[in-house]
């Protein structure tokens, strides 16, 4: 759990570290969606990367949160997730957090609803980011003004700054090159497989 006593309440972490280190759990995440589809390939089984997307993320959030009060992507960058009220952080705040503000508001809701208005004339890659982008705008715009996420407003909690520990950092390091080795091996398993070239200019490499 994170010592609470080292956090500084008076500084909390800006807007532009915690999309750094949101991109980070964002590739986290991604990675092991991909081999989990990959893996499911092999067998026949072909799953679709959006919901899987969602109920990892939910999950890792949920988890890393609830053990430490931080990701991967937030020990690298220094920050920490607390709760306002100055206790531990439970587990009803983790969960309100990651699946109601975070990923319910701004991903599956606006996602729901625009393809429940639209019906078959939805294109997913198209109408997913011109419904999600409006909510990160917005999500945006409240925290430069509050300088506080909705769902830490909604779940009582802050990410505030945290002195990193040179060992949960080195840790944290580790796994993530761990996750750019296994993204790049997924993806080079799924191309032998299908028998794709990844990048026009190697064939000019073969001609």
């Amino acid at each position: 759990m994170v010592n609470e006593a080292c956090v500084d309440r008076n500084f909390r972490a800006g807007f532009w570290r915690r999309l750094a280190a949101t991109w980070i759990d964002s590739f986290v995440i991604y990675v092991i969606a991909a081999l989990l589809i990959t893996l499911a390939a092999i067998v026949r089984i072909r799953i679709a990367l959006e919901p899987l997307f969602v109920v990892i993320g939910i999950a890792y959030g949920t988890v890393l949160l609830s053990r430490g009060g931080q990701t991967v992507g937030k020990t690298l960058m220094g920050v920490a997730v607390i709760a306002r009220t100055g206790r531990a952080l439970s587990l009803r705040q983790v969960m309100l957090r990651e699946m109601l503000g975070k990923w319910g508001i701004i991903v599956v809701i606006p996602v729901v609803l625009g393809r429940t208005l639209v019906g078959q004339a939805w294109v997913p890659t198209v109408y997913d980011l011109l419904v999600v982008l409006p909510a990160l705008l917005l999500l945006l715009v409240y925290c430069l003004i509050a300088r506080r996420a909705w769902y830490d407003q909604l779940a009582g909690t802050e990410a505030d700054r945290l002195p990193s520990g040179y060992g949960k950092v080195k840790l944290a390091f580790l796994v993530l090159a761990g996750a750019s080795l296994l993204g790049l091996g997924t993806k080079a398993a799924e191309f032998t497989r299908r028998g794709w070239i990844p990048c026009r200019l190697v064939l000019a490499w073969f001609n």
